[in-house]
């Protein structure tokens, strides 16, 4: 935390307030180095390991355990963020852009795997 800073109190009164203000100060809050380099490493690995997933495993597997793997990818959300906060934060962001992607991948995947399994063709363009 850095020092608190002195603010004029009339910037922080309104104008129905009852009572004056005595004192008001500004408070800045920074999470330490280590606690945003564990954020991005374990956001970035479990894309990794969740794309790795996607690519190697086969449709039925995949199927199977996609929804492991999503509980598995919001499960680094309690490691990184250990108490609820009243907004989204960054971290919801990524980590739910990653689960979209995986969706969208495995989408991919399925729509692929059942196009190969029937005589349909592709239109092509003229």
């Amino acid at each position: 935390m850095d020092p608190p800073q002195a603010i004029d109190p009339t910037r922080a009164m309104a104008v129905t307030d009852p009572y004056a203000l005595p004192l008001v100060e500004a408070l800045h809050f920074q999470r330490p180095a280590y606690v945003k380099i564990l954020a991005v490493l374990l956001i970035l690995l479990i894309s990794v390991s969740g794309g790795i997933a996607l690519l190697r495993r086969d449709v039925d597997d995949l199927l199977l355990g996609i929804g492991g793997l999503i509980l598995g990818i919001w499960g680094v959300r309690s490691v990184l963020v250990s108490q609820p906060l009243p907004g989204v934060s960054a971290i919801d962001l990524a980590l739910s852009l990653v689960i979209l992607f995986l969706l969208l991948g495995l989408t991919v995947r399925l729509t692929r795997h059942f196009h190969q399994g029937s005589n349909w063709r592709w239109p092509s363009a003229r």
